[in-house]
This record gives C-alpha cells, structure tokens and sequence, in this order.
C-alpha cells in the first residue's frame, strides 16, 4: 500500500497541467471496474473543471506511488472515448480510464 498517491491530469498535447493534486490538494479515488478504471475526482473549481471537461478527448491522467521503502512509481491512465463527466450532487469529476500503463520514476 502505497504511503501517498498524488494525481496529475495533462493535457496530451502540449502536456499543459489541469490538476496536480501535489499543488492543489483534491480527495479523489480510483476503482479497477470492468474494462478500466474509474476515478472520482472531488472538486469545485468551476475553471479547473471546465478545462478538463472541455479537453477531454485529449487527457492524460498520471498517478505517482510514493512507498517509505520502495522506489517510486508512476502510472499512466487514459480514455480512449473520452468518457468524462461532472456529477454536480457529489461535486465530482468521474473520468473513465480505459488503458493504463506502468513505470518506475
């Protein structure tokens, strides 16, 4: 279990950053479902939302595993469809990741 998980959301063009949770502290979660992966994002900047809604065909999702006594390690998430949306009742931004690939840092 990893003792910290920090999550950067880019742009996949350009790598321009929408949220990196390490500078803008946001509680999110991610659940293996089938064919991917779900994460739920809870937030409430209007800019920061709209940003990723509005690029959402062109996401990259990455989460870093920080261990007290194993190496770093980095994830890559995305969708292929796009398949993002804002649950406005749980202030949430849901993101389905269908593909995910792994490294060391």
């Amino acid at each position: 279990m990893p003792t910290r998980l920090d999550l950067l959301i880019k742009h996949m063009v350009g790598s321009r950053p929408f949220l990196e949770t390490t500078k803008t502290p946001v509680p999110f979660t991610i659940e293996e479902r089938s064919g991917g992966w779900l994460f739920t994002i809870h937030l409430t900047d209007q800019q920061i939302i709209a940003d990723i809604l509005e690029n959402r065909m062109e996401l990259n999702l990455f989460v870093v595993e920080t261990h007290d006594d194993l190496p770093v390690h980095k994830w890559w998430y995305y969708s292929k469809d796009g398949d993002v949306s804002y649950d406005e009742q749980q202030s949430a931004l849901l993101i389905f990741a269908d593909s995910r690939m792994g490294y060391q840092a």
